[in-house]
């Protein structure tokens, strides 16, 4: 939620040590008696919030950070996986909670649900409030570098087209996201397909379209930022709190909806099953439902969040922002994953394509 309120937030800075193992970051707090292990995307939580979650609680937060859903996975389906709280795509929940990789930990009763926006409350993928808190929304589109394309984007349009079919001058300097979903999905789109189409002439139609750009693009994994500030590419599919962020530091860049629709997400915050601090998490989920804490969530992430009234406390440049106030005449495509059929079939068909992108892309 975003408002016009603004009053700045003030956020108490805690002094923390920070420790690096083995890709952790483990903040240390004064009196730790417990270990939070939180597993997400890297930059993807505001160093503020867990400082005062430490401070609360007397726990320490370890940080550990996956660079894709299947990395994700991967762990998470381990027994020993170690993990309190992580942070899915949406909809992915439905999958979890059938695999029994996440735990009922009924959010609903928790105080402060009630400030949960009408429509995120009860979602379509935990429509009783079992196992899931909203955490961040946002959008998959393009972004360009008017410093270097600018006259390209004018005469070709706002297109995906940029990407699947670009001049001869960019290929080489295109930028698709690692991510099956994201990447798949609008590609399906540009072909005028749907996001889940899986017949065998659909496929090959993808095949067809991803081999025209061998050696034209460059696959991008997260963290995805320090890739947007780089000049390795110069249009890419990107998120947008990333993108804004990008731009902050490097004006120059710009966020374009395409004709062709673009891409809308959400992530959630669920306790993993077998978390080894069980009612920890449960209190990391509660401490997620404050107006405030959200809003300076959104603020360090420059993503939207699902919290009533938290817009008292956002950065005014987001209210404008076109990363993040989407245009009324923006095409949008709401993704809400595939069947597991579905699902299999791209994951399948990317993995094997994406391998050979890689192996073809341009060395720096």
């Amino acid at each position: 939620m975003f408002g016009i309120k603004k009053e700045g937030v003030k956020i108490r800075i805690f002094i923390f040590i920070v420790i690096m193992v083995g890709g952790s970051i483990v903040f240390k707090a004064a009196s730790a008696k417990e270990i939070i292990s939180i597993y997400n995307w890297e930059d993807y939580l505001s160093p503020a919030l867990i400082s005062e979650f430490e401070q609360q609680t007397g726990a320490e937060v370890k940080l550990d950070f996956f660079q894709s859903y299947d990395e994700m996975l991967n762990r998470i389906s381990s027994p020993d996986h170690g993990v309190d709280i992580f942070f899915p795509a949406n909809h992915m929940i439905q999958a979890l909670i059938k695999d029994k990789l996440i735990a009922r930990v009924t959010p609903s009763v928790f105080a402060g649900f009630e400030n949960i926006d009408d429509g995120w409350r009860f979602p379509y993928y935990d429509p009783y409030g079992e196992y899931s808190l909203p955490f961040h929304w946002g959008t998959t589109a393009i972004q360009v570098d008017d410093a270097v394309i600018k006259d390209i984007v004018k005469e070709n349009g706002e297109s995906l087209s940029l990407i699947f079919n670009p001049p001869v001058s960019l290929r080489g300097r295109i930028g698709l996201l690692y991510e099956t979903d994201e990447t798949v999905s609008m590609a399906l789109h540009y072909l005028g397909l749907p996001s889940c189409a899986d017949r065998p002439e659909q496929m090959e139609r993808l095949r067809v379209l991803f081999s025209s750009l061998v050696g034209a693009v460059v696959i991008m994994k997260d963290p995805l930022l320090p890739q947007l500030l780089a000049e390795t590419t110069v249009v890419r599919m990107a998120w947008n709190g990333d993108a804004l962020r990008a731009r902050e530091k490097r004006p120059s860049l710009r966020y374009i909806y395409p004709r062709e629709g673009a891409l809308v997400w959400a992530d959630a915050i669920v306790v993993a099953q077998n978390a080894p601090h069980p009612d920890l998490a449960r209190k990391f989920m509660a401490f997620m439902l404050d107006a405030r804490r959200v809003a300076a969530q959104t603020n360090f992430t420059r993503y939207a969040n699902a919290i009533r009234d938290s817009e008292k406390y956002i950065d005014p440049v987001l209210l404008t922002a076109p990363e993040v106030a989407i245009p009324a005449s923006a095409k949008l495509h709401f993704y809400h994953g595939c069947s597991a059929k579905t699902t299999a079939i791209h994951e399948a068909f990317w993995s094997e394509m994406r391998e050979i992108l890689q192996k073809n892309q341009r060395k720096e």
